[in-house]
């Protein structure tokens, strides 16, 4: 442990600190809700490490915050997990105070779980989720072990690839997963993604999904499309969006530099992108060329957001802090990083 922490000169935030004792807590990805209906619980995860990359060996704790009583309290392990966006762990929608959904890894396959809190009863679903439709009918499904051979940080290790050696196989890409009968199908593949982008490049490249997510009312999605690069090669971005069944693809942005991004509704995208002013925060509506700059300028650090259902803040986060989550009532939450100490704690802001 470290001793020599400076208090903080400007609070502006009465931050409290919600986990105590041992152990390292984290939610998950800034365009994840953490926070139930109700604003009681505060979901999270557990781990007892923090300075390397799972491996297939790792446990993760799902679990959630009792806001009130600063109590945290065990729901279930999982070993697909990472510790940029966690299991994706989320409230299901449709029971947004008593069900939520996270990765799992059972008899060899990445799957979801829906789980109810309070009877523990749990169902698997037959793909792992990594975006949920917000009307909780659907959710979309990519391959998290491609991901952990791209970038160990975002997918997960245990299982190889099945499609490692096809650089844009024809039955692998983008699954639609009915979250009731826990089915799903592949509705765009790699290989017509390639078909579609590959004009823009100039030679064969393997691809793969790195950021998919569903607009506000689950009638289409947008995800990332990204090539492995070469050594000492940047990898190069495609901002695609598509209709929930996979129909009506159609490109924001070829493959440049593009980031974190976020729907502000059902047809206008926040992304943190290049394009006609160079690297900058554009406001971009689907199927139309215009776009709207943001008056923010960003020349050292990537934005992050705050979101709640109903508003978006944006911060820097050159700061101390990892991807906040914002509830409707004002507060948000944030993982403050262990700085030599021995655990992680999550904190509390009132807004």
């Amino acid at each position: 442990m470290i001793s020599n922490i400076q208090p903080i000169k400007y609070e502006l935030i009465k931050a409290e600190r919600l986990t105590h004792g041992e152990g390292n807590y984290f939610f998950g990805y800034y365009d994840m809700l953490a926070w139930n209906q109700n604003e009681t619980y505060h979901l999270c995860h557990k781990v007892n490490f923090w300075k390397r990359i799972p491996t297939k060996y790792d446990i993760a704790e799902i679990g959630m915050i009792d806001v009130k009583n600063s109590k945290y309290i065990k729901l279930d392990t999982t070993t697909a997990w990472n510790f940029q966006q966690g299991a994706m762990l989320t409230w299901n929608p449709k029971a947004p105070n008593d069900e939520i959904i996270y990765n799992v890894r059972e008899n060899g396959k990445y799957k979801s779980a829906i789980l109810n809190i309070h009877s523990g009863k749990k169902r698997l679903l037959d793909y792992p989720i990594a975006s949920v439709d917000p009307t909780g009918r659907y959710g979309l499904s990519i391959n998290f072990s491609r991901m952990f051979d791209f970038r160990p940080g975002y997918g997960y290790a245990g299982i190889s690839d099945p499609f490692y050696k096809d650089n844009h196989p024809q039955n692998d890409g983008i699954y639609l997963v009915d979250l009731e009968t826990g089915k799903g199908k592949l509705v765009i593949s790699l290989e017509k993604l390639w078909r579609y982008t590959k004009k823009s490049l100039q030679e064969d490249k393997k691809i793969l999904i790195n950021h998919i997510t569903f607009n506000t009312d689950g009638s289409r999605f947008v995800f990332l499309l990204r090539y492995f690069p070469k050594p000492g090669e940047k990898w190069g971005t495609a901002v695609i969006t598509a209709n929930a069944d996979g129909s009506d693809i159609y490109t924001l942005y070829d493959y440049n530099v593009a980031s974190h991004y976020f729907w502000i509704n059902k047809k206008e995208l926040l992304i943190y992108a290049t394009h006609y002013d160079g690297l900058q925060l554009y406001i971009r509506a689907f199927h139309i060329h215009d776009y709207f700059l943001l008056p923010i300028t960003y020349s050292f650090a990537l934005p992050a957001f705050i979101i709640s259902r109903y508003s978006i803040n944006l911060i820097d986060i050159a700061s101390d802090c990892f991807y906040p989550s914002y509830s409707t009532r004002g507060f948000f939450s944030f993982l403050m990083p262990p700085l030599g100490l021995s655990t992680s704690p999550v904190y509390l802001g009132i807004t």
